[in-house]
């Protein structure tokens, strides 16, 4: 153990100079004494000022929230990250959220007051572990689990490479590298047989529009977020030809298509009757 710091005084001409240390270590610049002050008067200043510049760096710690003093708290940081996201306009933002609160915060910072500097490789490789516990144990699907890993590897890469600068807070990511959860069996998919279409298309108890909603995806096989976005501008009835290049969210927030890339193709010659009586409607 140092011995404690009591700041130090050396002679000026017909005075002496006296400066302190500072908390971080350093010293302080000279402070010119009256003429006439001895050296120990000097020196017991020298004493008196470093340990009040130490008591005020102490008080005001204590007043100092904790994001201030050990960085911002992954809880809090998660609520900017999706907000920015949101702001950007991206539809995946509020399950991004919803996936956050309910099955990462919880593993990572659950007393809401861990730095997310704090972080460390080891804290993910936990929650991959929990989440694949989670799901042998079937409290969550292995395909929920794998959106869950996306939204933490895309969280803690923005925040050491975000193209925002306000985003980045640290200079390492601790998901880097690690193994994301286990991938299970895919399940198969269900197909309307013709005979069944046909029934669904011909119940009187199915409202119009609802049967006419069920033809068009199954025609255009499109993703119900896809047909909501689907404008008149995009139907050539001339030529028989659709063009899929956004989604509309139940919220009303319109997007681009699942992986970015539009689709244009030619229309079902069943569907051009269909098509064109709506058309004439509207």
């Amino acid at each position: 153990m140092g011995r404690p710091r009591t700041g130090s005084v050396s002679r000026h001409g017909d005075h002496w100079d006296v400066r302190i240390t500072l908390p971080g270590g350093g010293r302080s610049n000279a402070v010119c004494q009256p003429p006439g002050t001895t050296k120990e008067e000097a020196r017991a200043k020298a004493r008196k000022a470093t340990t009040a510049a130490k008591t005020n760096v102490a008080a005001k710690r204590s007043q100092t929230p904790v994001e201030e003093l050990q960085g911002e708290t992954l809880t809090t940081y998660a609520n900017r990250w999706c907000d920015a996201r949101q702001a950007k306009g991206l539809v995946s933002a509020g399950d991004d959220r919803g996936r956050l609160s309910k099955w990462v915060l919880p593993e990572l910072d659950a007393d809401a007051k861990t730095p997310i500097k704090a972080i460390q490789k080891l804290d993910i490789e936990r929650l991959v572990e929990r989440t694949d516990e989670r799901v042998i144990a079937g409290d969550l699907e292995w395909t929920t689990a794998m959106k869950v890993w996306g939204v933490v590897t895309k969280l803690f890469d923005d925040a050491t490479n975000a193209k925002k600068l306000a985003l980045r807070v640290i200079e390492r990511n601790p998901a880097h590298g690690v193994r994301g959860p286990d991938r299970g069996a895919k399940k198969s998919k269900v197909y309307v047989f013709p005979s069944e279409f046909l029934l669904l298309t011909t119940c009187p108890l199915i409202p119009v529009r609802w049967r006419r909603l069920y033809t068009l995806a199954i025609y255009l096989y499109v993703r119900a977020s896809e047909l909501r976005g689907v404008d008149w501008a995009d139907v050539d009835l001339e030529h028989g030809v659709v063009f899929i290049h956004r989604t509309l969210a139940d919220d009303g927030n319109l997007d681009t298509t699942k992986g970015e890339v539009p689709r244009r193709f030619k229309i079902e010659p069943e569907l051009m009757p269909l098509l064109r009586a709506m058309h004439k409607e509207t």
